[in-house]
């Protein structure tokens, strides 16, 4: 940032004054033309302003007004939300940052994410100190968009719904499965009539692959959850879709969803991630407190106890392992997270984990409440 120097003449003054009378802290150079006898002597009186410290040029032919309170050094900060609606006034910022501006997700985005339908000489640039990347939308894509204010100046940015739906298309830019996770867990605050309008005009079956595999196995409370589960199955392309584009194509593939779950995500106390293979079915122990767990949630003796694992032959911090039919891991979460709450335990003993296979894998761990295993040993 440049510092100021050099004293302002009188039209020089005037334009200052009437630019930033007129609420205008951004603004073209077409828009300084008015102000001035001609083009060219606009074009002339922005640049000494600029020379003198008083406007930064974002980019060609966009200023900026340096306030006031930058001082004699031109420090200051500004809204880079603002600074993006006047680098693509027809886009909107989205993805991560839309997530971040919504509370849906907690985590920072390093850069402004700015969607755009005009390819840019330079798909990034840095402006005082933060840097804009612009996504090439085809135009079906650039729809949802609110217009909101702040340190009052305006800026577009996409809705809830449609940071939703992007979230899906492009997870990669959103914090990766789990940011979509994070999205979906403000579930409460979504319209979801026009999510599914959203859906309709993305046109994209792997965006119904990734939003259906991960509603299908969080317990949300969203409306209408079966009929909207089977709407989404009738909209599914050809094909499997890597649940977080951008990482290793590895991992298990869900058959119902045509989704490649190659990515962990965590929800509160559960965790779905890639379990190592069975090693040895042969190393049974007995079981009375896995036994008595699973009972409590419900399930029949058929559905459980065909593979366990124990001791050295489960994953590391693992006491025991154990697969289960016939039980969706919400109701199976919900259901167990009751059970030992009701032992008074503060701290769930298990992880739970869903590979996609219509089977869930449950992890006792080494450290399990003491009440538990005077009770169930």
């Amino acid at each position: 940032m440049s510092e100021r120097n050099g004293r302002l003449g009188p039209q020089e003054q005037r334009f200052l004054r009437e630019v930033a009378g007129s609420g205008m802290r951004i603004f073209r150079t077409e828009q300084a033309y008015p102000h001035f006898a001609s083009k060219a002597r606009a074009r002339k009186a922005l640049s000494r302003l600029e020379s003198k410290g008083w406007l930064m040029r974002l980019e060609r032919g966009l200023y900026l007004i340096v306030p006031l309170e930058a001082g004699p050094e031109g420090m200051w900060a500004e809204n880079p939300l603002a600074i993006a609606h006047h680098l693509t006034p027809v886009g909107a910022v989205g993805y991560l940052p839309a997530m971040y501006h919504w509370g849906m997700t907690k985590q920072a985005p390093a850069e402004m994410l700015v969607q755009t339908l005009r390819r840019r000489f330079r798909p990034r640039v840095t402006i005082l100190g933060v840097q804009y990347q612009f996504i090439l939308l085809v135009d079906r894509k650039l729809f949802g968009v609110t217009t909101q204010t702040i340190d009052g100046l305006t800026f577009r940015i996409t809705d809830r719904e449609k940071t939703l739906v992007d979230a899906c298309d492009r997870p990669d830019l959103c914090g990766g499965a789990q940011g979509l996770v994070d999205a979906l867990l403000s579930s409460e605050e979504l319209d979801w009539e026009k999510v599914d309008t959203y859906l309709d005009r993305m046109r994209s079956g792997a965006i119904y692959k990734r939003l259906g595999y991960l509603v299908d196995s969080l317990d949300l409370p969203i409306p209408d959850l079966q009929w909207r589960l089977d709407q989404w199955r009738r909209s599914l392309s050809e094909g499997v879709a890597l649940l977080e584009p951008g990482r290793k194509p590895d991992g298990p593939i869900h058959t119902a969803w045509r989704v490649r779950v190659n990515a962990q995500v965590e929800v509160g106390e559960v965790a779905q991630w890639k379990s190592e293979a069975v090693t040895d079915l042969r190393q049974l122990t007995s079981l009375p407190m896995v036994t008595a767990v699973l009972e409590a949630v419900g399930l029949e003796e058929k559905q459980y106890g065909f593979h366990l694992r124990y001791g050295t032959y489960a994953p590391e911090g693992v006491k025991s392992e154990i697969k289960v039919e016939g039980l969706g891991l919400a109701d199976f979460t919900k259901r167990i997270a009751s059970w030992f709450t009701a032992l008074g335990a503060t701290e769930l003993p298990i992880r739970v984990v869903d590979e996609g296979t219509g089977e869930l894998t449950v992890h006792l761990l080494e450290e399990a409440p003491a009440r538990l295993e005077e009770d169930h040993a």
